[in-house]
Parts: C-alpha cells; sequence; structure tokens
C-alpha cells in the first residue's frame, strides 16, 4: 500500500539503504544518471573484502545468462 501512495502522491523514484548502512545518502550525481537513464532500478556494487562475511552477491544465472544477486537466505 505504501508504493501506491507514494505514485498517486507524485512520486517516481524513491532511495532504499539497508538498517546496517543507516550512513547512507543519495549522491546527486548518481541520481542525475538514474533519471536519464531511465533504468527500474539501480543498485550499489563494490569488491568484497575479507570482513564481507555477510550478505549477497553477485551470480550468474545458468537458466539464462543473467546476473542476479543471491543473498545468504537464499
Amino acid at each position: 500500500g505504501l508504493l501506491d501512495r507514494l505514485v498517486e502522491a507524485g512520486y517516481e523514484r524513491v532511495f532504499v539503504s539497508n538498517s546496517d548502512n543507516l550512513g547512507a545518502v543519495p549522491d546527486p550525481v548518481v541520481a542525475g544518471w538514474f533519471a536519464r537513464a531511465g533504468a527500474p532500478v539501480a543498485i550499489e556494487a563494490v569488491r568484497r573484502t575479507p570482513s564481507d562475511r555477510k550478505g549477497g552477491h553477485f551470480a550468474r544465472r545458468k537458466s539464462d545468462g543473467r546476473i542476479v544477486l543471491r543473498e545468504t537466505a537464499q
């Protein structure tokens, strides 16, 4: 219901951050790129370090070769 209310109110984009990344803020340069690109979604991705033991990772799906985000819970 929240998404429907936001769309009805005229919102076109939303910034979402995990609760373990409370210092995250939208970057106006990235927001501008996203708006111009017309992409349905954008995600931040960085190289993992030894301290990155939790969370998901990118994988290539065997059925169609697409890159997907696979979470630990999967």
